[in-house]
């Protein structure tokens, strides 16, 4: 089992809106959408390929609203590509799926790692180990991920809800 929803944006946060919009125009991107969202504390654009012949692909340019806003710790880690953003129907469903599929894929073999990622042999107790460390528990919360902001309303979506999962990867579930 593995997740099957559309990926809406990728995130990226910056210290400036203003100066980063620079760049991603000198790579072919217009804005789609701005936004600005005072309960969770960022200000943000969405931004798309310039080119319609390129597939539809969106990135979420966030800046903070205030000096020590939610993207200090990335932003002062030089962290700028920081979430990954799938669409749902229905957020608390979305979450309950994750979970489901981490304890899926825990319990997958180092063989199937090995036969899907054409891995050697001598790795193949590396990947197991890192497999077990990575998802050692099967409880929402526990040790595969953690959701760390609930369900809750927003501007620019209906809702949104973040869950931290234990390799570090920040998953934004966005609710049309």
């Amino acid at each position: 089992m593995t997740l099957n929803l559309p990926i809406h944006h990728i995130g990226v946060a910056t210290w400036s809106l203003q100066e980063e919009l620079f760049y991603f125009r000198a790579l072919g991107f217009v804005c789609e959408d701005t936004f600005e969202d005072e309960s969770v504390g960022v200000r943000g654009i969405f931004l798309i390929p310039k080119d319609e012949k390129h597939p539809l692909y969106r990135l979420e340019i966030l800046e903070n609203l205030t000096p020590k806003g939610p993207l200090t710790s990335y932003l002062k880690n030089r962290t700028k590509m920081y979430h990954l953003a799938y669409e749902t129907q229905n957020i608390e469903s979305s979450i309950k799926e994750l979970f489901e599929a981490l304890d899926s894929c825990a319990k997958k073999s180092s063989a199937d790692f090995e036969a899907v990622c054409g891995f050697e042999k001598s790795v193949e107790s590396k990947i197991e180990s890192v497999v077990d460390s990575t998802h050692s528990t099967t409880s929402a919360g526990g040790g595969k991920a953690m959701v760390i902001i609930q369900p809750k309303e927003a501007r620019y979506f209906r809702k949104i809800a973040f869950v931290m999962l234990r390799n570090s990867l920040l998953v934004e579930f966005v609710e049309k």
